[in-house]
């Protein structure tokens, strides 16, 4: 979109005047306008600044947008302005898996309409044979070919060698990273089919990881599944570790953690690594992408401390009262609670917790002892 030029809109002949009646004038009148034209366009360029480029955004299967935020950072005249970065996982799901979705629930159907005679069922094969070989000479789709250019670039590596390259501008840019937020936010839906595709999340970290600069907060603004793997990285002591250092970089943490019942042990392992960063607010999530039949119990990891942490929240997840009461007086920073009662499970909790009411939120202060907790409960 272009940007108008107000100035080009005006008479020549409005320019002439302004530069004839300066000349007439003393060599002190043509020195101050220059003065003020050059004190105006860096006022101007402040706010401009400000404006446009304190916030960017970028979408981690676009090398270009990589590049692009890439020489905005690097830029002496707009870098130091950027005060946040969101990285979008914009992933791209596999368009084979959506046909084989589909040929699944057509195939009751498809079953019932074929013929009972072989001389049909001999050229229906015939036909689907020629089918596909018409498939395979076609060209691809638009989705097909991203979705193989986005895997081509994941094999290479080269998302994962801009981003690093990204980074190691803040490191040598000093104090400058330390006003930087960075957010990351996957909000892919339900059926996409890349869910529990973490390959955007792991290279920001590795990224983050290998850079030498501290940052002002990590934020993570995810869809259901789309967290911090905890299982996952508690099991893969690699990507735990390179996690835990990307997270070891900031100053304020907003985490998403993701739980499954496949091994909690793990889970905790990781969870336990983590837990004495700065983490300012922490959520758990269930760790499914379809419909949720069942509750994961994480009373395992109510046994840790979390000596930053001002909020929790858990949301489709099982735990025991009097675990979570004892898990809330150990948590000395805490400051505010969510539990989304309809996709949370709390255990044997007293009947005054099964309204909304504030006496069940004075209850909760004087249980866990902390006089300034806000419970935002009953959702």
């Amino acid at each position: 979109m272009s940007t108008p030029d107000m100035l080009s809109s005006l008479p020549v002949e409005l320019f002439e005047l302004i530069a004839e009646d300066v000349m007439s004038g003393s060599s002190e009148d043509l020195t101050g306008l220059r003065q003020t034209s050059s004190q105006s366009a860096a006022k101007v360029m402040r706010l401009y600044k400000k404006c446009r480029f304190a916030e960017i955004a970028v979408r981690l299967v676009r090398p270009s947008s990589i590049v692009n935020a890439t020489k905005i950072i690097e830029s002496r005249i707009v870098g130091s302005a950027v005060r946040k970065i969101t990285f979008v996982d914009n992933s791209l799901p596999d368009p084979s898996r959506k046909d084989e979705e589909g040929s699944e629930q057509h195939s009751s159907s498809a079953d019932d309409n074929q013929s009972d005679s072989g001389e049909d069922e001999h050229s229906d094969s015939e036909d689907a044979d020629a089918d596909e070989s018409n498939a395979d000479s076609a060209d691809s789709s638009p989705e097909d070919k991203a979705y193989h250019t986005q895997q081509a670039m994941r094999e290479t590596g080269q998302d994962r060698d801009l981003l690093i390259k990204l980074f190691d501008k803040f490191g040598r840019g000093g104090r400058r990273s330390r006003k930087l937020s960075v957010v990351f936010r996957s909000r892919r839906e339900e059926g996409e089919g890349t869910l529990h595709d973490g390959h955007c999340l792991a290279i920001v970290m590795l990224a983050i990881a290998s850079s030498s600069a501290t940052f002002k907060a990590f934020t993570m603004d995810v869809g259901r599944a789309q967290g911090i793997p905890v299982t996952q990285y508690g099991t893969n002591f690699q990507s735990g570790i390179i996690c835990k250092s990307a997270l070891s970089h900031f100053k304020a943490l907003d985490l998403v953690l993701n739980v499954d019942e496949d091994d909690l042990a793990r889970a905790r392992d990781f969870v336990d690594m983590i837990s004495k960063l700065k983490i300012r607010s922490l959520t758990f999530k269930t760790l499914v992408d379809g419909e949720m039949t069942k509750f994961i119990d994480i009373d395992t990891l109510m046994k840790l401390n979390f000596p930053s942490t001002e909020s929790f929240e858990f949301e489709h997840v099982f735990v025991s009262w009097d675990k979570l009461v004892s898990f809330l007086k150990r948590q000395k920073s805490l400051r505010n609670l969510v539990i989304t009662f309809h996709e949370a499970t709390v255990d044997e909790e007293p009947q005054i917790f099964k309204y909304r009411s504030q006496e069940a939120r004075n209850e909760l202060s004087r249980l866990t002892e902390n006089a300034d907790l806000v419970f935002n409960g009953f959702h």
